[in-house]
């Protein structure tokens, strides 16, 4: 008498569990191997922080005389002139979201000097040259990103000469150190982190100063009473820390 024998089992279950679990292993190995995902967003820009720079740009004038004392007659004229400057500029900033406060110091060089004849007073070629100026200022702006416009009120100091020849080419000088009020506009570009440009207007209106002849000749010895304002318009390049 034969007895039935069931089939004994292959082991097939054990087996594709064992694959599906090597499968999962595998990929979590080489899911392991990749590299990590560590970029950062890049911070927003800001101006906060200080900066130098240089400028260079055209420096234009109107000098305003007026009668004189000590008996001499002057009738009043005007002189215009014109001249280019160059220099440097340094300040900080400090943004508080779009809005801006800043402080700013420049000195210049310049080639301005005008002159003129006034057939009134004899004939008298009167002449002005001024040769440096500087300004401390605080500037207040509105940023757009990497766009900031801006406006400046400060105090300015220029020196100048002045000279009167007269016929016979007798000539009386002065000199005088000017101090004025400086208003401005003016708008910056930020090329990158650290480096920008601008386009710049300034207004400098001088208070006004007295001219002294030449004392060696008492007959022709007077005093005038100048004004002068001073217009710049410029164009700079910073570098911010």
């Amino acid at each position: 008498m034969f007895k039935s024998v069931a089939p004994k089992s292959c082991g097939v279950k054990p087996l594709v569990t064992s694959i599906i679990v090597l499968a999962t292993l595998t990929a979590g190995a080489r899911a392991a191997e990749l590299p990590a995902d560590r970029s950062t967003p890049a911070p927003a820009f800001t101006w906060t922080g200080c900066y130098v720079g240089v400028q260079a740009g055209g420096d234009f004038d109107r000098s305003s005389w007026g009668r004189s004392g000590n008996g001499m007659l002057i009738n009043p004229f005007t002189i215009d002139a014109s001249g280019a400057i160059g220099g440097g500029q340094a300040g900080c900033n400090y943004q508080m979201e779009s809005f801006l406060l800043g402080a700013e110091g420049e000195i210049w060089g310049s080639s301005l000097s005008g002159a003129t004849v006034v057939a009134a007073n004899d004939g008298d070629r009167y002449a002005f040259q001024s040769h440096l100026g500087g300004d401390a200022a605080l500037r207040a702006g509105y940023a757009f990103g990497r766009t900031l416009l801006y406006g400046k009120l400060g105090v300015a100091e220029a020196s100048y000469a002045f000279q009167d020849t007269g016929p016979g080419f007798l000539s009386d000088t002065g000199r005088a150190t000017y101090a004025g009020l400086l208003l401005g506009v003016g708008v910056e570009y930020a090329l990158d982190a650290h480096w920008s440009v601008k386009a710049e207007y300034e207004n400098i209106d001088y208070a006004r100063s007295v001219f002294i002849g030449n004392p060696a000749r008492p007959f022709d010895d007077y005093s005038s009473r100048i004004r002068n304002a001073e217009n710049l318009v410029k164009g700079g390049v910073n570098y911010r820390f």
